[in-house]
């Protein structure tokens, strides 16, 4: 098999520019988790939210390639079963860094000189076998609150993960279900009935987890 390798731009660099010039345009970067930190992702997302004018999505992967680990210097890949009991915890470390400060935290009184109100500024303090991460993140709150999460895990604990965070979910389909798919929505009402195992699976663990399924696309 062929790889062919073209010029790739590092996302979070590109989407600033393409917000300077867009309005309408939702802006996803795909960010993965296994080799980076908390804070740098919430930092990086809540500062294309504010760029964009809320227009920030985070597709939130983790890498599976074993050669990658050795471009960070590690002599060897993080093992599946450490990444399933990291990701839900990298997850809430980012969100709640968000979650920084209240949405009314920033005063900007000049004629008292006030920036901002102690009493809204929380310190997230969160401590694991995993991070350890004081916050607060020095950026305020994301413009939607946080950046829109998309998830395109196949794996089943990235299923699960997807159903109880994402507002977007992405699978794969085989020929013959797409084409499966693309008849059904031709139908009258086709769109209230799951034309795809995926679909339906994702829906019931929504239910399951106590999320509407409707609410993801």
């Amino acid at each position: 098999m062929c790889f062919v390798f073209l010029t790739s731009f590092e996302p979070l660099t590109l989407l600033p520019a393409l917000a300077a010039v867009t309005e309408r345009l939702g802006l996803v970067a795909t960010a993965s988790i296994t080799f980076d930190a908390p804070y740098h992702i919430a930092r990086r997302f809540a500062s294309l939210d504010h760029i964009s004018g809320g227009r920030a999505g985070w597709n939130f992967v983790t890498t599976s390639n074993p050669d990658a680990a050795l471009s960070f210097a590690l002599d060897e890949h993080v093992e599946h079963v450490e990444h399933d009991e990291r990701d839900r915890e990298f997850f809430d470390v980012v969100t709640g860094l968000w979650d920084s400060w209240a949405d009314d935290a920033f005063i900007r009184d000049t004629e008292t000189g006030t920036c901002f109100d102690p009493q809204k500024l929380h310190v997230l303090n969160y401590k694991s076998e995993n991070f350890s991460v004081r916050g607060r993140l020095n950026i305020a709150g994301p413009v939607q609150g946080w950046p829109v999460i998309v998830q395109a895990g196949s794996s089943e604990a990235g299923r699960q993960i997807a159903a109880e965070t994402a507002e977007v979910v992405c699978t794969a389909l085989s020929r013959r279900r797409r084409q499966a798919l693309l008849r059904r929505c031709k139908r009258p009402h086709a769109q209230t009935r799951p034309a795809t195992r995926p679909y339906e699976d994702s829906a019931g663990r929504f239910c399951g987890g106590g999320r509407c399924a409707r609410r993801a696309l």
